[in-house]
């Protein structure tokens, strides 16, 4: 998802964080005049907006006045009079120059690419999801959930990231790939329907975009976390497990937490690993506890019939100190959980037997990458011992792989630009 502009959200009420009055090259201007001309805000010609007096006062927040100034709060209120203004709708003409635009320069830099070397993508289709998450069943079928969209304005975000009640919903289509595309080749299979404790009293579709999932040992799909709303990505305590064979949903005991963008892996116990997220009080509040499903001392089944249900989860004795959500997890052949985070010196080892950490060398480009992708590199029946970071940091185009406990530099990636839903 991603994305997404959060640190404006999380800083709405600072004063030096919007300067945004206008797009560049727009004038805002504050017109002293009676009140007959204080209804909407209307966009004068060259991009300038008219703001009256009237509409200051009225749209001051009492709250902003008291600890910012008077002033400050009062600029506060033409930024978002003015904003309202100029970020009203994207008309179809735009939409389709930019299109064709972004194809034409799609194409021109696809043609650096030599296909026999680097693949190429030739189907396109139409899907009734975003495929924000995507999981391949054992079936042979393909699980894709995200959120009911709010928004068709392309420059918005279209998840209900910031929004509570019962627009924060989500939604999941079962693709069978056998059946090509089309409407017959997708399945709805809504996620169960939950009252969340955001104090609307409004079931819904759980809203599980932004949550993080793992595969059980016996083939099904485990989800934690998700969107509860507001607050630049606050994080919901949901705990599901679907059934792939009879594409059904079963909810679980909720979370210690609130987990928006966690990351979760199954380790060599069957059991799943989940950390970080930002928690149930929102953005920049991260989940660093350790939680574990099933519980330790719950039996793990390998059975396919054998779905969970109402179970619950437990917390390790340690924590996981990230400070940026969305850690990479792998479970190696040696039996530990490995977790590179997206800041250079968060990079730990985590037992599972002993329920402790230990800190790994730091990963040597010295920066911060901004999500980007990870995975563990092929090695036989043995399992996996290896894992390449790859983009992330448009300043660095360098993968960087991590084995047998030291980093080395690999391979440049052709674009180390961030990838925000790996």
């Amino acid at each position: 998802m991603h994305r997404r502009g959060r640190w404006a959200l999380a800083l709405g009420c600072a004063a030096t964080a919007l300067s945004v009055t206008a797009p560049a090259g727009a004038t805002v201007l504050s017109v002293r005049s009676a009140p007959s001309t204080a209804h909407a805000s209307d966009v004068r010609p060259g991009g300038g907006v008219r703001i009256t007096e009237a509409q200051v006062r009225k749209e001051v927040r009492p709250a902003e006045a008291k600890t910012l100034g008077r002033a400050a709060a009062e600029q506060l209120a033409r930024d978002r009079i003015g904003l309202r203004a100029l970020d009203s709708d994207y008309p179809q003409t735009t939409r389709t120059l930019r299109f064709n635009k972004l194809t034409e320069s799609q194409r021109s830099l696809n043609a650096t690419f030599d296909p026999a070397r680097f693949g190429k993508f030739t189907d396109y289709f139409s899907s009734p999801d975003f495929g924000d998450h995507v999981a391949l069943l054992p079936t042979g079928k393909i699980l894709v959930f995200s959120f009911e969209s709010i928004e068709e304005n392309p420059t918005k975000e279209p998840a209900p990231t910031q929004i509570i009640g019962k627009e924060n919903a989500g939604r999941a289509y079962v693709w069978d790939p056998a059946r090509g595309e089309g409407s017959d080749a997708f399945k709805a299979v809504p996620p169960p329907v939950v009252n969340m404790p955001d104090g609307k009293d409004e079931p819904r579709p759980a809203p599980v975009f932004c949550s993080g999932h793992a595969y059980l040992p016996n083939g099904m799909v485990a989800v934690f976390g998700g969107n509860l709303g507001g607050n630049g990505g606050t994080g919901a305590k949901l705990a599901l497990v679907f059934d792939p064979w009879t594409e059904t949903w079963h909810q679980q005991q909720d979370m210690a937490v609130g987990r928006w963008y966690p990351s979760v892996v199954t380790g060599a116990d069957g059991r799943q690993f989940i950390t970080s997220g930002q928690s149930e009080i929102g953005w920049g509040d991260l989940s660093m506890e350790i939680e574990r499903f099933p519980a330790k001392g719950s039996p793990v089944s390998y059975d396919p019939a054998d779905a969970p249900k109402g179970r619950a989860l437990d917390q390790w004795k340690t924590n996981a100190p990230y400070m940026m959500d969305y850690p990479h997890l792998f479970s190696l052949k040696d039996g530990l959980i490995y977790g590179f985070g997206r800041n250079f010196d968060e990079q730990f080892a985590f037992d599972p037997q002993t329920e402790t950490r230990r800190k790994l060398p730091d990963r040597p480009d010295g920066a911060m990458r901004n999500y980007g992708s990870a995975v563990a590199l092929p090695n036989g029946a043995s399992g996996p011992d290896s894992v390449l970071i790859l983009g992330g940091n448009r300043n660095d185009p360098n993968t960087y792989k991590f084995s047998g406990g030291r980093w080395t530099k690999d391979t440049p990636a052709p674009s180390a630009a961030p990838r925000t839903t790996p």
